[in-house]
């Protein structure tokens, strides 16, 4: 897999004017960047971060004594040697955390990790592994496995596993034609059959059954909105040309049986039914889903569903090794481009992306035809206010006996330091052309933050059928261009509310770097998020010991209350040297703060507004173990000994 540079003499080092003992020198190093996955820029066949590949040594005067200072004299893309990835386990049905599960890495048989009582486990994966696929599963039999792909620079993932469905009996002495829906037995109660034929089941060595009914589970996770999220893998296929492309789902299934005593069975040859042009995927190792060949005609003359149903393709049973199908097409659907404004209500200026902040969006669109449903999810993305989102829109080219104009659900996040999601306009919010246009779309705002509205493309949008059309839009100007507002942190704020009390905490970094630099940083960036706000912490310090190296940082925040704890997110990469920056890119230190009484741990408890005495004692502090979190940049390590904030929470990167 190749990794992105952000342009193509990325690698050549460029000289930064650096202060030595109070002298602005100018010193040759290597660009302050990460080596990130996807764009038109130029290839770095590494992952990683930009560092020195040969450096020199200067010496400059400083007093009596000299400083030594390594000069870039080329650089290179490089892989960290490790990261940490956290992996939450969800109950499919409940939303309730699973404990007790396997978590693994698919090839890597030695990375491994049992979840705790909140359904996570933590892992350190090697930069070999730059897309690791997770797989999780759970002891005894009452889940199904799954399994997700992640990418190179993600810390955390959440997999949902499914209990074993309610068993339906069927006679496996004749054939069966079941659906995928609520009432398997019920063929017409879903768009998509499976034809079993009369002892296609068998015991585990190979023999046949003996007479009785065979129990018969079929899971299947319908689409909805939410099936990108809770299906095992991600929604994409290789296509002809060997392109990754994202793939339109009618649902993911697998099945399992067992006899009478309850004895695990196998069965082949188990036909898949459907029309519409969706075919059979079967889900790889990778997390990809491989399209699967169509039977042979004689197979497919036994259908028992006329009309525009055929069997696209059979599948097994094997109790050793559950198998996720998945009901998938290529998307037909016709290309549109839509724009999104966003306002920040606390300081009434436009969102724009920069060097901090990014808008992630998130599309689904909502097919349905004759009573099949299928959803097509794009995949989220950052994109600049002046760049359109390509979405897909209505297919011109559906089948004629069934037009349809999808219903898209779209949501909007705002990344700086913590991820905020983005709160849709109200319809009477907009000029009035645009509001005739919308609700014509039938544009509502869902009570998630998420914009539901109907998928018809326009030459004059929403959903642009001309792209360049899109680039010219303005929602200041009344074009038909989707608005949002967001409360982004703010120094302007009381961080503190109505609570008196204050609390200090002691948090560190240590940094992957081994030289006789000096290090500095200016500020470090810090949000405590408590209630509904996200709050700029601005009483703090820091220390740096260039031995080691490491920083050690100091700060004031709101005292966790009993039901309203608080997070605090420390962006590191605030600073004023361009040679730390480079080490503490993408660094960051989450927790969320317990609710203490007394200095403890790490934590410094100061009963009165006033918490100068407290951010002393922190400041004073000389026990390298009390620290409430602990990561080291740019390896993506940590150690915390506070819970991980509530998922109620803005999300922490």
């Amino acid at each position: 897999m190749a990794y992105w540079l952000l342009s193509a003499n990325i690698l050549d080092p460029v000289s930064q004017p650096t202060s030595i003992c109070g002298l602005t020198r100018q010193i040759a190093q290597c660009k302050s960047l990460a080596c990130v996955h996807d764009g038109d820029f130029a290839v770095c066949d590494d992952a990683g971060v930009v560092t020195p590949s040969n450096v020199t040594e200067r010496k400059f005067p400083c007093g009596p004594v000299y400083v030594k200072v390594q000069e870039a004299i080329s650089c290179t893309c490089s892989l960290s040697p490790s990261r940490s990835l956290t992996v939450s386990v969800i109950d499919g049905d409940s939303g309730a955390p699973v404990e007790k599960a396997t978590v693994k890495i698919v090839g890597a048989s030695a990375i491994m990790g049992i979840t705790d009582s909140n359904g996570e486990s933590v892992l350190t994966i090697p930069s070999s592994l730059a897309s690791p696929v997770v797989q999780v599963s759970h002891a005894g039999g009452k889940y199904l496995p799954s399994s997700k792909p992640v990418g190179p620079s993600t810390g955390s993932v959440s997999i949902y596993l499914f209990k074993v469905a309610t068993p339906v009996q069927i006679d496996p002495a004749i054939g069966n034609v079941l659906s995928l829906s609520d009432d398997p037995l019920d063929p017409a109660a879903g768009v998509v059959t499976l034809q079993i034929s009369a002892n296609a089941f068998f015991t585990d060595s190979g023999n046949a059954l003996a007479p009785g009914p065979v129990d018969l589970s079929v899971n299947f996770v319908e689409p909805d909105k939410d099936i990108g999220t809770k299906a095992p893998g991600v929604f994409q296929s290789t296509d002809e040309s060997g392109n990754i492309v994202p793939i339109e789902t009618m649902g993911v299934f697998t099945l399992s049986a067992s006899d009478a005593a309850g004895n695990a069975l196998s069965a082949s040859g188990i036909g898949v039914s459907v029309g519409f042009g969706f075919r059979l995927f079967v889900l790889r190792n990778d997390g990809t889903w491989q399209l699967e060949p169509v039977p042979s005609t004689s197979r497919r003359r036994r259908q028992a569903t006329p009309g525009l149903n055929t069997i696209v393709g059979e599948i097994v049973i094997n109790p050793d090794n559950v198998t996720w199908y998945n009901i998938d097409k290529f998307p037909e659907n016709t290309p549109c481009w839509f724009k999104t404004y966003i306002i920040d209500i606390n300081s009434g200026n436009e969102v724009k992306d920069d060097g901090l902040t990014h808008k992630i969006h998130n599309f689904v669109a909502i097919t349905e035809r004759n009573g099949s449903r299928s959803v097509l999810q794009l995949s989220d993305s950052w994109y600049s206010s002046q760049v359109c989102f390509e979405a897909r829109c209505d297919n011109e080219n559906d089948n004629v006996l069934y037009p349809s104009i999808p219903i898209g659900f779209i949501t909007v996040d705002v990344h700086r330091v913590i991820q905020v999601r983005a709160t849709p306009l109200q319809l009477s919010d907009y000029q009035l052309p645009v509001q005739t246009r919308l609700n014509a779309l039938s544009y509502t705002v869902e009570a998630s933050d998420r914009v539901r509205l109907q998928l018809e493309s326009s030459v004059d949008g929403p959903f642009f059928s001309n792209k360049d059309a899109c680039k010219t839009a303005s929602f200041t100007d009344g074009g038909n261009v989707l608005a949002f507002t967001v409360a982004m942190p703010t120094s302007n704020s009381n961080p503190f509310g109505s609570s008196t009390d204050r609390c200090v905490a002691r948090a560190k970094v240590r940094l992957n770097y081994i030289g006789d630099r000096p290090l500095a940083i200016g500020t470090f960036n810090a949000v405590s998020v408590w209630g509904d706000g996200q709050y700029y912490i601005d009483k703090q310090l820091y220390d740096v010991d260039p031995q080691t190296p490491t920083l050690t940082f100091c700060f004031i925040y709101r005292c966790s209350e009993t039901g309203d704890l608080t997070n605090v997110t420390i962006l590191v990469e605030d600073s004023a040297d361009p040679f730390v920056y480079k080490y503490t890119y993408g660094c960051h230190i989450n927790f969320q703060a317990e609710v203490i009484s007394s200095t403890r741990g790490g934590y410094y408890f100061n009963g009165v507004s006033d918490a100068s005495a407290a951010l002393e004692q922190c400041a004073a502090e000389t026990n390298d173990q009390k620290v409430v979190a602990e990561r080291r940049c740019p390896i993506n390590w940590r150690r915390s000994n506070a819970t991980t904030p509530a998922t109620t929470r803005p999300v922490m990167f």
